[in-house]
């Protein structure tokens, strides 16, 4: 082989690893009730959460409101074929 290109794993065809901004992240919705609002200096609703706790989106004004925008922030994963080695 003349010129051989080695893929980082995580753009690696074999490899089941997604760039990290292509990465699911774990949300869940949140309801911020008015006297925590006030607390953490935001407006009361439901917001989408990261596992660590940091907001991501809202306030939306539902929970179904906030769980639509966490389908939207997390779309399902695409199922890449499976590459089968050729023999040479």
């Amino acid at each position: 082989m003349l010129f051989e290109t080695k893929l980082h794993p995580a753009f690696d065809a074999r490899s089941g690893a997604y760039p990290k901004a292509q990465s699911m992240q774990n949300l869940s919705p949140r309801h911020v009730k008015a006297e925590e609002a006030l607390w953490l200096h935001v407006a009361s609703g439901w917001y989408s959460t990261k596992v660590s706790g940091t907001f991501v989106s809202g306030p939306h004004d539902s929970e179904a409101d906030c769980l639509r925008k966490i389908a939207e922030i997390n779309p399902p994963p695409v199922k890449r074929p499976k590459v089968v080695p050729v023999a040479a």
